[in-house]
């Protein structure tokens, strides 16, 4: 079985740089390589994007958890963040840790009107208290690989009637990820589901 996956990728043995950027599956440049070739030559047809819209989003679904209806399509994760944090109203207390990874970070702290908390990632889950209104965390850093109690998390949110922003980037396509106990999720395809 791991046979016929690891037939679908071009790489030799010990390429181990998936955290970075992933390594794309041998159909996913094939397709990238024909809709070059259409762009390049004019024959592009921008209504047939949608096809493969429809099914990035029901296969985004399935890993994550999720209805393709609530999969929405953005170029970045800092573009997610960013309309999360211009939903929030004024005065909005959000909680961040430190150490994440600048995207679930910069679009909540150029935004004027939000009150943002950073703590050390190792107390995220038990700074959730009344007065925070968003808490905002990796479910996986991606500077070290520590891991969220994402249960813990779900719990304390619930408590204290907060609401939850995950980004999934360093988890989708290893770590089980159920989207709907979250209010909000965000991924970058491009690292673990080896999109390019």
């Amino acid at each position: 079985m791991l046979d016929d996956f690891a037939s679908g990728f071009s790489a030799g043995p010990g390429y181990l740089n998936t955290a970075t950027l992933g390594l794309p599956a041998r159909e996913g440049t094939e397709a990238l390589r024909r809709s070059l070739i259409d762009w390049e030559s004019g024959r592009s047809d921008p209504v047939a994007f949608d096809a493969c819209v429809t099914r990035s989003r029901t296969a985004y679904g399935a890993i994550a958890g999720a209805q393709a209806g609530s999969v929405a399509i953005v170029g970045q994760v800092s573009v997610a963040t960013a309309l999360v944090a211009s939903s929030l109203p004024s005065g909005a207390q959000v909680l961040c840790a430190e150490e994440d990874f600048t995207s679930m970070l910069y679009p909540f702290l150029t935004d004027r009107r939000l009150n943002v908390e950073f703590v050390p990632l190792a107390q995220i889950v038990e700074r959730i208290v009344p007065h925070i209104d968003l808490v905002a965390v990796s479910a996986v850093q991606s500077s070290d690989g520590r891991v969220v109690d994402l249960d813990d998390l779900v719990a304390a949110a619930a408590a204290a009637n907060a609401r939850t922003y995950i980004d999934v980037t360093q988890a989708a396509g290893w770590l089980p990820i159920d989207a709907n106990r979250f209010d909000v999720t965000a991924c970058a395809a491009y690292k673990w589901l080896c999109c390019p």
